[in-house]
């Protein structure tokens, strides 16, 4: 099946900034995966935050939101020390379906960028 979904990364300093657009099928969040996986594997930092926003078009399936969650997993065995993750129409459901990682101190759901930001920026100071 053909991948949908697309990701812009880059990095500001230490933080990973994903941007994701549109629905993502299975394949998709899998291509989208491994995009965000070699990104971190060729990075000069041992440490980083990773941000990602979601648009408010940007869904998946239970399948897909299983690949999402390893993602964000494997992101932290390479060296994250947090995930803001934000979607301003779909936070509440992201919170359910991220539900164990929510329970985490560095992994959250924001429905404000801003918020997410000033989060992130916490673990970035005490990496410092």
């Amino acid at each position: 099946m053909k991948a949908h979904g697309e990701i812009t990364i880059e990095w500001r300093g230490a933080r990973l900034v994903v941007k994701a657009f549109g629905a993502f099928n299975p394949e998709g969040v899998i291509v989208a995966g491994t995009i965000i996986n070699e990104e971190i594997n060729s990075a000069p930092f041992a440490r980083f935050t990773r941000f990602e926003q979601l648009s408010d078009e940007t869904m998946s399936s239970a399948d897909g939101f299983a690949h999402v969650k390893q993602n964000y997993l494997n992101s932290f065995k390479c060296g994250c020390a947090a995930i803001a993750v934000v979607s301003e129409r779909h936070s509440g459901m992201l919170s359910h379906m991220f539900a164990e990682l929510c329970m985490r101190d560095d992994f959250q759901v924001f429905s404000s960028v801003t918020s997410a930001e000033q989060w992130l920026s916490e673990f970035e100071e005490s990496e410092s």
